[in-house]
């Protein structure tokens, strides 16, 4: 029996023994599932898209995930324990601290606004939600809240209402209506300005084309329907001045223009355009009506639904509420306001955003829904501001305005407003701006855009002062600005020089006007004309007939010298042929001998003077012939120094061992006789020209880097001048025709043209080098008549340069000379090293660890010239061998001051050969 009992036990036993491990592993599987859980809704947490948190019941954060930090820029550990209202803009920290409260005490929030504050300093607009939670008492526990950065949706809403307002202005101002008719289905769009310059209501539906057509008068009427016609025929736009007759009998002026379309069918299928109404129309204002009497009346009748409400009960209302709501009088008084609210969210979000507003603003504007007695839902914009009754309560008077067509019209009204603006910036010959009365810019379209420079978001907020009026016009515009805000009357119309971006002078015809806006202050718009291109024209004709009056003046001038010369030439071939028969029959010892010859060489010079007389008139025939170019110009010499006068020294310098040219020597008196002038009168009181010859040669290295340039040998004559000198535009416009530097009457710009043509005419080149303050000089290299001695020349051409393995510094402030002179100094197995400036030069020779045999350096640059570089870097290398380079001659440069006797120098242009025996004589010097 006892066995039995205790064989029973042990089974008992171990039955629930297999149960408490059932038990227990039931509880494993959900203690697990629950940890899992947990760990998913704190990655859900951390993770999500909205910024959360979570605040105990003093506002202080207990918890923030991770979209709230990054959102904020701050880490947790510098928000947890802190007060909400410490991550608040300081306007918003006092309020947050009054109405938390009221949260913990209604228990939800919906979309209420709060600014913040960034750790970085930045501010942005954030839209909160949040609940309480409360344990199973009813006491607070914490708060939950999520909020969104609403930033940029809020700017955003801001700037399309800015641009819905600035075009409804822009089209008001302007009065032009644009229209569409889309000719298959006959179907007309109207825009409301349209509907308002005919007199009619604006409508969904504009009158067809053929009915519109009965507001024109009938002769207008006529050439309009002739217009029509013919821009459907041809596909071309019309643009008629018309008159109309508005519904109210009121006669207007308008230009309508019309722009055909065509269809994939080649046929105009659509017109588009504009009716601009060009009449002044003034508005007179009504007076305000401020009896009492007229506001019990206004109450009653007025446009928008009036009541008033104490502790949300309300306790007067107007007839256009009722007509709202659909309630009569006596259903609204005394009732909650909840009645008029589709739910109760509606209800408490309306409460909290108003009250909240009144409190912080002193009034409160709202959007909500409400709902009719029928059930429909409509929208209202609610209004609403304090009052205290006669009773000494505190109630609240408010007005609704319904907005539910308004709501429905939006998205037409949006398309309509993209086609406005769109016609606005499209408009590439009017300029428009819109100004407030202080002359802050409010409105810049695109024609403004490219007419002065400026994009909108330069201008927007900027004054008019500071943007496109010059300073000496300031103190004006200043000044009919401040008579214009006070008087209301615009700035009169008319021609102005406003100012580019660039500061460049900008002509216009500008008209303005001035509109007014119940409600904003009045603003000024000014509607541009860009005139530069009829100025421009204007400018161009005057400049057209100056040039061809002085042409015909030198023309005559021209046929005058030519028929005297002629003339002249005649008479001394009779008198040098009679002396010279004379001659051959006198005696020489007899005593009239010697007053012959005398005769004979007067008439011979004469002759010379005259054939200089008729190179001046071009009477002269061009006739090449080789001649030595060194005598040439010394027989030129006593004229020109008579021309140039004697305040100018002329020096000569000809070369030697020149070759012979073949060239007309009328031509080379020409070249000369212009150069000389151009010399004479860039000098001002005394100064120096040199004339000098040489012999250069160009190779195929040399000619590669230079364009126009051919390989061979040439003579070269170069005239110099310590005059004014010239800048680059002036230098890129010399040889053009007509150009002159020179005042009127004093120049005719053809000298230095038909320097060119000669120069050209003879398979030559020309280069001109020149500074301001730094003189000129011409560089004419005319062929070599070298045919024997071509096979030498060719030879001696190809015969490689002379190359070394030193350290040369090259200094040269022209890129292009840089690049070159690098290129060939390497190439003759030189070390470079280059630099642009004197300053980097010595920063240069400080840092270099090695030797430097020679400078090379140009010798007119910024900075300082050639020679006090050299002497500040004798300080450091003093042994370093100089060698100097220039466009100028060596003589004009010496004649400067620049360079002492005796140093060496080389002329540009220089070919590498050329370079490689400069280099290795001033080496070996």
């Amino acid at each position: 029996m006892y066995d039995n009992e205790k064989k029973i036990t042990y089974e008992e036993l171990e039955r629930r023994v297999q149960e408490l491990e059932k038990i227990e592993s039931k509880y494993n599987s959900s203690k697990e599932a629950l940890q899992k859980s947990e760990n998913l809704f704190k990655l859900l947490y951390e993770k999500a898209p909205l910024s959360y948190q979570s605040l105990d019941e003093n506002g202080h954060f207990i918890v923030v995930n991770k979209t709230w930090l990054e959102v904020l820029g701050y880490a947790k550990e510098e928000v947890i324990g802190k007060s909400f209202a410490d991550f608040l803009h300081p306007d918003w920290q006092e309020h947050f601290k009054e109405n938390f409260p009221r949260f913990k005490s209604i228990g939800e929030i919906l979309g209420v606004e709060f600014e913040m504050v960034k750790k970085n300093g930045d501010h942005i607009l954030t839209s909160f939600s949040g609940k309480i939670s409360r344990d199973e008492k009813g006491n607070f526990q914490q708060t939950h809240c999520i909020f969104h950065d609403i930033t940029d949706q809020k700017k955003t809403e801001e700037e399309l209402y800015q641009e819905h307002m600035m075009l409804a202005r822009t089209e008001a101002v302007a009065h032009v209506g644009s229209w569409e008719w889309e000719i298959e289905n006959d179907k007309v769009t109207w825009s409301e300005e349209l509907f308002r310059i005919f007199g009619l209501e604006p409508m969904k539906e504009a009158p067809s084309f053929n009915e519109h057509q009965a507001f024109y008068v009938p002769e207008d009427r006529v050439r309009l329907i002739e217009a029509v016609e013919e821009c459907l025929r041809n596909n071309v736009p019309y643009d008629l001045e018309v008159r109309i007759t508005r519904t109210d009998g009121q006669l207007r002026h308008c230009v309508v223009r019309g722009i055909p379309e065509q269809g994939s069918d080649g046929a105009v299928n659509r017109l588009y355009g504009s009716l601009h109404d060009i009449t002044d129309r003034k508005r007179m204002e009504e007076a305000m009506r401020e009896s009492e009497n007229l506001i019990s009346s206004l109450f009653r009748s007025a446009p928008v639904g009036i009541g008033s409400v104490l502790n949300r009960v309300l306790i007067k209302v107007n007839n256009r509420l009722c007509e709202m709501t659909g309630y009569d009088e006596t259903e609204l008084i005394g009732r909650s306001a909840r009645m008029l609210y589709p739910s109760d969210e509606d209800f408490e979000f309306v409460g909290r955003e108003k009250y909240a507003q009144i409190a912080h603003h002193g009034t409160g504007m709202v959007e909500i829904r409400w709902q009719r007695k029928d059930g429909t839902i409509i929208d209202v914009l609610l209004s609403s501001s304090p009052v205290d009754l006669q009773d000494k309560s505190k109630g609240v008077t408010f007005t609704a305005l319904d907005i539910t067509e308004r709501k429905h019209a939006e998205i037409a009204l949006q398309e309509s407003e993209e086609r406005f603006r769109t016609i606005m910036e499209n408009i590439d010959t009017i300029a428009v701006q819109g100004y407030g009365p202080d002359g802050t810019t409010q409105y810049w379209n695109g024609a403004s855009e490219r007419l002065y420079g400026y994009s909108q978001q330069e201008t927007i907020g900027r004054n008019l002062l500071d943007l496109i009026i010059p300073p000496e016009m300031k103190a004006a515009v200043a000044k009919e600005m401040s008579e214009m805000a006070e008087s209301g009357q615009p700035i009169p119309s008319g021609e102005l020089l406003l100012m580019h971006k660039d500061g460049s002078r900008v002509p216009v015809i500008s008209h303005h006007t001035i509109v007014k806006v119940p409600g904003r202050a009045q603003e000024l718009f000014c509607l541009d004309v860009d005139m530069s291109a009829l100025k421009e024209a204007e400018a161009e004709q005057e400049k057209l007939k100056n040039q061809l009056t002085q042409a015909q003046k030198m023309e005559s001038i021209g046929r005058l010298a030519g028929g005297v010369a002629h003339d002249f030439n005649n008479m001394l071939s009779v008198i040098l042929g009679h002396t010279e028969m004379i001659l051959e029959e006198l005696d020489s010892a007899a005593p009239l001998f010697a007053d012959l010859q005398a005769v004979q060489q007067a008439a011979k010079h004469s002759a010379t003077l005259t054939r200089q007389l008729l190179t001046f008139a071009r009477k002269q025939p061009i006739a090449p012939k080789v001649i030595d170019l060194n005598e040439t110009v010394e027989g030129m010499l006593k004229m020109l120094r008579r021309l140039v006068g004697e305040d100018i020294y002329l020096t000569w310098l000809p070369g030697k061992n020149l070759a012979p040219v073949k060239v007309d020597p009328s031509q080379i008196d020409q070249i000369l006789v212009n150069l000389c002038v151009n010399s004479r009168d860039a000098i001002v009181d005394v100064g120096k020209i040199t004339i000098e010859t040489g012999v250069i040669s160009f190779d195929e290295a040399y000619c590669a880097e230079h364009a126009g340039f051919v390989p061979g040998g040439y003579i070269l004559l170069a005239v110099s001048d310590d005059g004014c000198g010239m800048d680059r535009e002036t230098l890129d416009h010399i040889f053009e025709p007509f150009y002159t530097t020179k005042e009127q009457g004093k120049g005719t710009g053809l000298g230095l043209a038909s320097v060119y043509g000669a120069v050209k005419q003879n398979n030559g080149f020309i280069n001109v080098y020149s500074e301001p303050g730094h003189g000129t000089t011409f560089r004419i290299y005319l062929p070599r008549f070298t045919a024997k001695l071509a096979g030498m020349i060719e030879k001696g051409l190809n015969r490689p340069a002379e190359g070394g393995h030193e350290t040369v510094l090259l200094v040269e402030d022209e890129p292009t000379i840089l690049q070159m002179t690098t290129i060939m100094l390497e190439k003759l197995g030189y070390s470079v090293l280059a630099a642009s400036t004197p300053g980097e030069a010595v920063r240069v020779a400080q840092e270099h660890p090695g030797r430097i045999d020679l400078l090379l350096t140009d010798v007119v640059m910024p900075e300082m010239n050639g020679r006090d570089l050299a002497k500040n870097l004798l300080v450091i290398y003093p042994d370093i061998r100089r060698l100097f380079m220039s466009g100028y001659t060596a003589n004009v440069i010496a004649h400067k001051g620049v360079l002492d006797e005796g140093v060496h120098f080389i002329q540009k242009p220089f070919s590498m050969k050329e370079l490689g025996g400069k280099v290795r004589e001033a080496l070996e010097s």
